[in-house]
């Protein structure tokens, strides 16, 4: 559904707390967590972390979308809209671990076309690639969890097409197509909280600037550790706001996701 973005500025502009203040507090809730229990700090385990690990985590992420293009308009495709009209996706992390040293790429894209029937035809098509590189360094490993530094980059890549079919509808939202591609710089965190046994909580933050404004993305969920893999579930959170002269103001990711973790 397409808005004008000025009927939704004064219910944005009454948002006293941003999601990112949620998520840094939680995060930074993770770090005192782990750090508060006793031999937090205390050596790792040489025999498995001197090893080569390497690891596949293939996933779904069904992400509702939003955003603002620079002509005045809003677009939004809710999670029924990608369930239901997501013509191809890939997704997917790939990553190697040593000692305390790791490296992962994170790879998501997902091509999603919606059409809207009703007095007005709208049809809606989002194209969105996600690529990011992170290096990690091992701060802490213990019993009761796990946390990471790490840094790198994000790469992000968004076509949008807005069509309608009334000529009035054409006059308050005009058609857009319009695409843009940065890179940012990105640092964050990385962590696990053991919950019980074999069940875990795993945790993401990470900010980052450079070809964009702003940009940042958190996530979290409960993993739980089967014989031959992890089973992990969760909600995902990413926001982008794009420099002046893109043709795109922002974009915003949010929902939830599934994967399975293959270590070896």
């Amino acid at each position: 559904m397409i808005h004008l973005k000025r009927l939704l500025s004064g219910a944005k502009q009454s948002l006293s707390i941003s999601p990112a203040k949620y998520g840094c507090l939680l995060v930074a809730l993770v770090i005192l967590i782990i750090l508060a229990q006793p031999g937090s700090l205390m050596a790792q385990d040489t025999g498995k972390t001197d090893q080569w690990q390497f690891m596949i985590e293939p996933y779904i992420w069904l992400p509702a979308i939003g955003g603002e293009t620079t002509n005045g308009s809003d677009f939004s495709l809710s999670l029924d809209d990608v369930v239901s009209d997501l013509q191809f996706g890939l997704m997917g992390i790939v990553g190697v671990k040593k000692g305390k040293w790791s490296f992962m790429v994170d790879t998501f894209y997902a091509d999603i076309e919606v059409t809207k029937d009703g007095i007005v035809q709208t049809d809606v098509e989002v194209k969105t690639w996600i690529v990011t590189p992170v290096v990690g360094y091992n701060l802490v490993d213990c019993k009761k969890g796990k946390l990471d530094i790490v840094a790198g980059a994000r790469y992000v890549n968004v076509e949008i097409d807005v069509s309608v079919t009334s000529d009035r509808a054409r006059a308050l939202n005009p058609e857009f197509s319009g695409s843009e591609g940065i890179w940012d710089g990105i640092v964050g965190l990385k962590g696990e909280i053991a919950l019980y046994e074999q069940l875990y909580m795993p945790l993401y933050l990470d900010i980052g600037t450079g070809g964009s404004d702003f940009s940042w993305q958190v996530a979290g969920g409960l993993g739980y550790r089967f014989g031959a893999c992890d089973v992990i579930a969760g909600y995902r959170y990413l926001s982008v706001d794009f420099k002046d002269s893109s043709p795109v103001k922002d974009i915003n990711l949010s929902g939830p996701y599934i994967g399975l973790k293959f270590i070896f």
